[in-house]
């Protein structure tokens, strides 16, 4: 296996690929990302295949031997259920079942992360009952691309599941950089709770940030806090969040800015969900004039709707997905990918 700019050791590589020899695999609906991370790594794809019967249950047949493999599942879980069932089934299938060394599940999606707290009672958390459930299949090692709630971390560790996460904040912002002329540039969150996302956009877009907050004085209109917040009138505001299923606080957030005299209003996404149920209500956002431009990773299959609207930029997130794989499987740090380089010019 290799990847262009890290470099592993040639006896830690050796002892690696002899000892366990890597698999690397995806739910169904997954599969062609998965493909396409193998072909950056220059690995054979891992065959496992659905079989499904007449009532829709589902099973899997490996079309090869994951005895004493490192086994790597690719899965996004948009339209949960089916796909969280499908990963659970895939791992169970290699760790228990056919001996696999080790099992890392890699989530570009991390689905039901919403509900991440008991705040009232009698209700249930769900991120909770997914990390329960992937200890329960012998699950080794979790990583997740920017989970909307970064305590699964703890949750994980707790089951005694490694957890890795990765952020896209680098491979958005270096796309923002290549597409956009960038003076005047302010980067602001939707709310308070992305204030870590915002502080690595404007380290890495080296322009400064401001938090909005809901005014509820004024319905649908915010309250922007911070140093540049009279610097608004002709600037380009880069709105950064990790999720949106609705763009509802995306559109307030921008029209708000656009009212303030934003000249350009563009927003900054990991995961952009969009299912049947929400597809439409998504396309009418889209066409609203408050925002000028959507970049947003591939985290999850999207219509080609929305792939094809003109303010949509799909960003690849497979070469990150890669680098996590192959440092995880060669002992490299996770971390180091996300370094921010002080003597790189991001601008």
């Amino acid at each position: 296996m290799q990847l262009n700019g890290i470099e592993v050791e040639e006896e830690k590589r050796r002892i690696v690929e002899t000892l366990w020899p890597i698999a690397i695999t995806g739910i169904p609906n997954n599969e062609a990302y998965a493909r396409d991370v193998c072909t950056l790594l220059e690995e054979k794809y891992f065959e496992c295949s659905p079989i499904v019967f007449q009532d829709s249950e589902r099973a899997f047949q490996n079309e090869g031997n994951l005895r004493e493999r490192e086994v790597f599942i690719i899965c996004s879980t948009e339209q949960p259920d089916a796909n969280i069932m499908n990963t659970l089934f895939m791992a169970h299938n290699a760790k228990v079942m056919s001996s696999a060394h080790g099992v890392t599940v890699l989530f570009t999606y991390f689905g039901y992360a919403r509900g991440d707290r008991k705040d009232k009672p009698g209700k249930s958390v769900p991120a909770a009952t997914i990390c329960t459930l992937l200890k329960a299949v012998n699950v080794d090692r979790v990583i997740i691309l920017d989970p909307h709630f970064s305590q699964l971390q703890s949750i994980l560790h707790a089951l005694n599941i490694k957890c890795d996460l990765l952020f896209a904040t680098e491979i958005l912002a270096n796309r923002i950089i290549k597409e956009e002329k960038l003076e005047n540039a302010i980067i602001s969150t939707v709310d308070s709770g992305g204030l870590k996302i915002v502080k690595d956009y404007s380290a890495r877009l080296g322009a400064p940030f401001v938090i909005a907050l809901k005014d509820k004085s004024k319905e649908g209109e915010l309250k922007v806090i911070g140093s540049s917040c009279n610097d608004i009138e002709d600037s380009i505001i880069i709105i950064g969040d990790d999720l949106t299923a609705t763009l509802t606080s995306i559109t307030e957030t921008a029209t708000t800015y656009k009212k303030l005299g934003a000249r350009r209003v563009i927003a900054s996404l990991t995961h952009f969900a969009c299912v049947d149920s929400n597809r439409d209500l998504l396309l009418e956002r889209l066409d609203n004039p408050a925002v000028d431009k959507y970049y947003a990773t591939d985290s999850l299959s999207l219509p080609s709707e929305i792939l094809e609207h003109p303010k949509y930029v799909s960003v690849t997130s497979k070469e990150l997905i890669a680098k996590a794989i192959f440092n995880t499987y060669y002992r490299l740090s996770i971390s180091q990918l996300f370094a921010l380089d002080k003597e790189k010019s991001y601008r």
